[in-house]
């Protein structure tokens, strides 16, 4: 297979230009470039039609660098959560599903802290559905454990607005409430921070169900691969828009759903940053592609939305390295701590705040301590008194409990 340099990918989505600037360049002859890619060999088209025109994207071959880039760094991921503690990735992976409900969320202009985002997982078995964001909560953690969410009918669809924002919804706009069998019945628009109209959401709720069939039997074909498959769909049931609100935070959920069929967990959660981190040139790509003048060529989109799958990839790569490389260094730097590295138990509770400081950001509370090492509270307390002589602790009361950690700036001064 051929595979162009680093930068071509990104290169042939700079040069990619759209048919509505075709059709505004006196240079180009825009029908004819139409003409030349509907019907080129490497042409999808998609029984849908997109502000009037026949939807179609092109398989470029730059595509496949691509995503061979994407699954690349997908197994540097695996690699280095194999490498890394246990406990460490599961604080890391909780920690970004954190951060991840809170930026779908704000994408959407709806306000969620990380204080009560985490204080909702913490409390997950609970079951307490009076918090309007227990549903999104819930369905990230499932994802996160591989459970299957089912995307077979339009049904599922629903089924998954109802668990993922509903009561969310319902809370804070009840006149946003889906009123139709399962979609919603009447039109809903798209509004630039100016009041202007940017898209108009597929009217009728038949042609919505009927919209949604399509994008759902596209999603089945395997000849197709599952990335293409994955940003084709997210730009469709944006398009359709089958809610009158909450579609944001659906979509970029089933998307990661459907990442997590083929990368690693921290891949499908990590989407919403990276959307976050390159937001104008996402809200472009959806603009570029809704035009008339574009005439139905979903490829910008495709292009922009595997350019931000892999931002996502390279970017745990780079954090996970990082955080592998100064765990290291922080644990060398904890074994000449006398106070602490001449009782191996104390070590391996101070081991245990150092990986809580680097990877949750908020510590551990002490009946975690207690459950992780299977010691009583006396003992947990009498080994953190080691570590807080050799003035290494740190305490913050969050809730009803103190969470503890390293104080990795007084564990660096100490090395110096």
């Amino acid at each position: 297979m051929f595979l162009p340099k680093p930068n071509e990918t990104e290169s042939f989505y700079m040069s990619y230009i759209t048919l509505k600037k075709a059709f505004y360049n006196p240079n180009i002859d825009a029908n004819a470039l139409y003409k030349d890619r509907f019907g080129a060999s490497n042409a999808i088209h998609l029984d849908i039609s997109i502000s009037g025109n026949p939807a179609f994207f092109i398989l470029e071959e730059s595509l496949y660098a691509h995503m061979l880039r994407i699954t690349q760094a997908d197994k540097k991921i695996l690699s280095l959560t194999l490498q890394l503690p246990g406990k460490a990735i599961q604080q890391f992976t909780e920690r970004t599903l954190i951060d991840e409900i809170v930026l779908t969320n704000n994408i959407e202009g709806v306000n969620s802290s990380r204080r009560e985002i985490e204080n909702i997982l913490k409390n997950l078995e609970k079951r307490d559905k009076r918090n309007r964001f227990f549903g999104i909560v819930n369905k990230y953690v499932l994802l996160t454990q591989k459970v299957e969410t089912p995307l077979n009918t339009p049904k599922d669809i629903r089924a998954i607005y109802d668990d993922l924002v509903l009561d969310e919804v319902v809370s804070s706009k009840k006149n946003n409430t889906p009123d139709g069998k399962l979609f919603r019945k009447n039109s809903t628009s798209i509004y630039n921070a100016a009041g202007q109209e940017i898209h108009r959401g597929i009217d009728g709720e038949q042609k919505i169900e009927n919209y949604l069939l399509q994008t759902l039997g596209f999603l089945k074909n395997s000849s197709i691969e599952l990335p293409i498959r994955v940003a084709i769909a997210h730009y469709l049931i944006g398009y359709i828009h089958p809610f009158y609100d909450g579609n944001g935070r659906l979509n970029r959920f089933i998307s990661s759903a459907l990442l997590l069929k083929e990368y690693e967990p921290l891949v499908g959660i990590r989407l919403s940053y990276a959307i976050t981190q390159s937001i104008d040139k996402y809200y472009k790509g959806f603009d570029a592609c809704n035009d008339v003048l574009n005439r139905g060529d979903l490829t910008p989109f495709l292009f922009m939305f595997l350019g931000i799958i892999k931002e996502a990839v390279d970017d745990i790569v780079k954090v996970l390295t990082e955080k592998r490389d100064l765990l290291e260094l922080n644990r060398q730097r904890l074994e000449r701590v006398d106070d602490i590295s001449n009782d191996r138990h104390v070590l391996e509770l101070a081991d245990l705040l150092l990986q809580a400081r680097m990877f949750s950001g908020t510590g551990v509370t002490i009946s975690e301590l207690m459950d992780i090492c299977d010691i009583s509270r006396p003992t947990a307390m009498k080994r953190l008194e080691r570590i807080n002589a050799a003035r290494l602790l740190q305490r913050e009361r969050m809730g009803r409990e103190a969470h503890v950690q390293i104080d990795l700036d007084a564990l660096a001064n100490m090395a110096r």
